[in-house]
């Protein structure tokens, strides 16, 4: 005897109802799910999407704090995770994959992958040149303490910090993700 399944017994009840075969009703409802699973911004009529991908992650105060590493080739030229840098270009490719079949699936629509990656590394390669200070590049611009300047008890926005945070209104200062646009634009 089988046991119970809803999903099997709901396609059998609604495929005697429709008068299909059990096969016909599920290709239908897979029809169905993939209407409903259109990305939100086709279905509200979006016709330019732009989609950002991951920072170099490994370069960041933040994994650079938490997850220190004493193995062999675990940091970069730059002194960045090397391992988390890897993970972060997997998940990139994964996603302009991904958004390669969007764009086979919605031609009409201008899909755009951000390399934020690339455009991250190549500021820390050329952060001299860019008036930034070699010595704090990896250093989170408004923390307090640790090599990297992160605690995360003492984060950004903390008091301790706001004191710190007059330190990084310098275009020197060292460079955060979320920050490094703003500061390469000055």
């Amino acid at each position: 005897m089988q046991k119970p399944n809803k999903k099997r017994d709901y396609i059998k009840e609604r495929s005697l109802v429709r008068n299909q075969t059990q096969e016909e009703e599920e290709k239908h409802r897979q029809e169905q799910q993939k209407k409903t699973n259109r990305p939100k911004a086709n279905r509200v009529g979006a016709m330019r999407v732009v989609v950002p991908g991951n920072f170099p992650m490994g370069c960041l105060p933040i994994f650079l704090t938490t997850l220190p590493s004493v193995g062999p080739g675990a940091y970069d030229d730059l002194g960045c995770l090397h391992s988390l840098n890897e993970f972060a270009m997997f998940q990139n490719n994964y996603l302009q994959g991904a958004l390669g079949s969007l764009r086979q699936e919605f031609p009409q629509v201008v899909i755009l992958y951000a390399d934020y990656y690339s455009a991250f590394q190549s500021v820390l390669h050329r952060a001299p040149f860019l008036g930034f200070d070699k010595q704090s590049l990896l250093k989170a611009c408004c923390g307090i303490g640790g090599s990297y300047n992160y605690d995360p008890i003492r984060t950004c926005g903390s008091q301790e910090s706001i004191s710190a945070l007059m330190l990084c209104s310098s275009s020197k200062a060292g460079i955060e993700a979320p920050r490094y646009f703003s500061s390469t634009n000055k």
